[in-house]
């Protein structure tokens, strides 16, 4: 197994894409639960808009050897992976990419081929991607994200895989000098913390109550929430909830956007959640967990398929994929902001 950068696709690496394209092949959401996920619904959308004679299906199990047997029927084309599997699939790859490396987690793999004929599964994380451009598509001006030179704060809630990859986003996409983390359990904090600082990143820390909250003077620039979306129950999660909440309430402060950025991962059972409504109240700008949802799968398209050639088809792409979700989501109900969120 190597390491490697996610660079522009080789001549052989496109020559192998676009002969797979041009036959029946079948991509997958690997992961348990995962029976309410749209993610076929988007991705079958862009393969009929792209006309290729693909599929793509859940694979829900609690067996990691389902997965295996997947990976090596003769029309795997790739997958997509999510919980609890991120980690695990790191160790059944021939390659992992650099940026799934330093995350230690990965959900997306996908063929890479060599001039020599042969050809390597490669691992790597789109979910940087889904949050980056999920926040950078939605600010007045993305030139922003690079142009600040004031100190620059983004925070995490949560303490699992999705943690990792939004510290690492948060540092090295949005350009965060630090970065704070609220979580029910403090051993999982200290684990991240503890790892990123291994591989050479520092300023992440924990942000553990509401005194810690208001000692930061004013709002986080940003917020990710990677939690489930229901009501606290342990003292953790109480704890938890509550420090959050003090933290929507500081004096606002974005350099990123006219107001400061709230982005609500959960978007299961409906993509306004009761904490995203509250930071709506207290005047954050909202991105729902949709949006990552779209562009994450918009990167994983892009590794699967040959490469889209304008910024066009790249947007027609991701209208036929969001149009799909949206329909399904509509005869669910979900669109409609509910009243007690």
């Amino acid at each position: 197994m190597s390491t490697s950068s996610r660079t522009n696709p080789s001549a052989s690496d496109l020559a192998g894409r676009q002969a797979r394209s041009q036959k029946p092949g079948k991509t997958a959401l690997f992961g348990y639960p995962i029976s309410l996920s749209l993610a076929p619904t988007f991705h079958n959308a862009c393969y009929r808009q792209r006309h290729v004679p693909w599929t793509c299906e859940l694979l829900e199990s609690q067996d990691f050897n389902d997965f295996l047997r997947f990976i090596r029927e003769d029309d795997f084309i790739g997958s997509a992976v999510t919980m609890p599997y991120k980690s695990e699939v790191l160790k059944h790859v021939d390659e992992i990419d650099q940026e799934a490396e330093l995350i230690g987690a990965a959900n997306t793999v996908y063929w890479r081929d060599h001039e020599d004929g042969k050809r390597s599964l490669v691992a790597t994380n789109t979910d940087v991607a889904g949050i980056a451009d999920a926040i950078i598509s939605a600010l007045p001006d993305s030139s922003r994200v690079e142009a600040t030179t004031d100190r620059r704060i983004g925070l995490i809630v949560g303490g699992g895989g999705t943690t990792r990859t939004a510290v690492y986003t948060l540092r090295f996409r949005l350009k965060c000098d630090e970065i704070y983390i609220i979580n029910r359990m403090d051993e999982e904090v200290g684990a991240v913390v503890q790892d990123f600082q291994a591989k050479g990143v520092e300023g992440v820390m924990q942000l553990k109550t509401p005194k810690d909250a208001a000692a930061l003077g004013r709002t986080p620039d940003v917020i990710v929430n990677a939690i489930p979306s229901h009501d606290p129950q342990t003292e953790g999660e109480k704890l938890a909830r509550q420090t959050l909440e003090a933290v929507l309430s500081l004096p606002a402060h974005s350099s990123l956007s006219s107001a400061p950025v709230f982005l609500e991962m959960c978007y299961h059972p409906h993509p306004w959640t009761k904490i995203s409504s509250i930071a709506e109240e207290q005047g954050w700008h909202v991105i729902q967990g949709m949006e990552c949802m779209y562009h994450q799968a918009v990167a994983q398209q892009m590794l699967w398929l040959p490469p889209t050639t304008t910024a066009s088809e790249s947007k027609e792409l991701l209208k036929a994929g969001k149009e799909a979700v949206l329909q399904v989501l509509e005869s669910r109900g979900a669109l409609t902001k509910p009243k007690c969120a």
